[in-house]
């Protein structure tokens, strides 16, 4: 077991689709929590950041 935990994958809610994709491909995330200050405003998942980028 690894001695810290993972780093979350944290964006911002105005982060572009590129933005999204390259922290959670930096950090091996398949979700990312999307944030307006400090509050938590929802999640994207790689599969639903895939589907808005085929658009």
């Amino acid at each position: 077991m690894p001695e810290e935990p993972p780093e979350l994958a944290v964006v911002k809610h105005d982060d572009t689709i590129v933005e999204v994709a390259a922290v959670m491909a930096r950090l091996q995330c398949p979700l990312a929590a999307v944030m307006d200050g400090k509050t938590l405003v929802g999640v994207i998942t790689a599969s639903r950041l895939l589907e808005l980028a085929l658009r």
